[in-house]
Formats: C-alpha cells, sequence, structure tokens
C-alpha cells in the first residue's frame, strides 16, 4: 500500500423482495430504477467499483435480489441488469463534476436529481427522479445552439438514444424526468 491512497469499493448492491406475494407489482421495472441510479451515484463517490449481489440466481434466489435469472443453464437478464451495464457504459471515462452528495430529505423526492459529470470535452448529465407517479419536467440549461445526446430506457437491452440539440437555441434542453435516469450529453 504503501500511503497510496485507494478508492473504496461497494460489494454489496442489491433490491430485492421478501417473497414473490410481497413484490410490487412493477418490481423489476423499480429494481432496474434503482440499478442504473445506484451505478452513477458510486461513479459520483469515486468507488474503484460497484458489484450487484447477487447477479446470477435460479428464482426466487435470495429475497429476489439476482438481475439474471439462471433457468435450466440459460441466462435470462432482468431489466436491472440492462440497467446497470447501460449506465457502466454511459459512465465509462467520466468524472463527478457536482457537489458533495445527499440522500434527498423525504419532502423533496418527487424533485429532479442531477448528477453532472465530465467526459472528455463534454458534460453529461444524469437525471432521475426518486419517487414519482408522473414524469417531472426539468430544463437543462446549456449554451444556445448546444449539442446533445440524450439516453433513456436504460433497462431495455439496446437504450434509446437521440439527437436533443437546442434546435430553437433559447439555451434549454427539456426533459421529461421519472425514476428510471436518463443521460443529456451536451457535446463540445
Amino acid at each position: 500500500m504503501g500511503g497510496q491512497v485507494i478508492p473504496p469499493e461497494a460489494t454489496e448492491i442489491a433490491a430485492g423482495c421478501w417473497s414473490a406475494t410481497m413484490c410490487p407489482e412493477n418490481f423489476f421495472l423499480r429494481q432496474a430504477n434503482y440499478a442504473a441510479r445506484v451505478y452513477a451515484q458510486a461513479v459520483a463517490l469515486n468507488l474503484q467499483g460497484a458489484f450487484w449481489y447477487t447477479l446470477v440466481d435460479r428464482p426466487p434466489g435470495i429475497v429476489y435480489l439476482h438481475i439474471i435469472d439462471e433457468k435450466e443453464g440459460l441466462l435470462h437478464p432482468r431489466p436491472a441488469y440492462y440497467a446497470f451495464r447501460n449506465s457502466a457504459a454511459l459512465l465509462a471515462g467520466a468524472r463527478y463534476v457536482g457537489g458533495e452528495l445527499h440522500e434527498p430529505p423525504q419532502q423533496r423526492v418527487g424533485e429532479v436529481m442531477v448528477l453532472p459529470f465530465q467526459r472528455g470535452g463534454s458534460m453529461l448529465y444524469v437525471f432521475w427522479v426518486p419517487k414519482t407517479d408522473f414524469p417531472k419536467v426539468y430544463n437543462l440549461r446549456v449554451p444556445p445552439g448546444a449539442r446533445a445526446i440524450c439516453t433513456d430506457q436504460l433497462n431495455q437491452p439496446v437504450p434509446a438514444i437521440y439527437d436533443c440539440s437546442d434546435a430553437n437555441k433559447d439555451g434549454i434542453i427539456p426533459r421529461a424526468v421519472g425514476e428510471l435516469p436518463q443521460y443529456v450529453e451536451v457535446l463540445p
């Protein structure tokens, strides 16, 4: 070690439920929301790694924690697996440039959370609302005419990636933000 500072690791990240009858109706989507959000937070905290526990198991596994089902020798990824993997790909090489992280107080869980990252010459913003029934409008302020790429639906094998540049040059990229994190990369 010799005085070298090694960033810590998150070794057991998970989101589960106690039994199939106790899982909420949209459990797999909630698990995906958590997977995408917690990975972005791990990168923002400068963790060396973030490991999902357990990765693969036969249902029900350990309180449905796993994100890949093993059935008859075949692996079946859940939406949380794709959310975790897609977040990792989007944040590869990114550096958090925001303030100190805090869990929002109960009265703010319905507000848009934003984590800003820098990757190369681009700014990369991660948005989500911790708890909401309907998307919230968020206006990302950018230089007028900024070029941007949006990525959402991280819980899918291939996320939705599309141009969301400030075409009308008003300095705003409007977003409808829900519980599943989405990304906006503002290009240099």
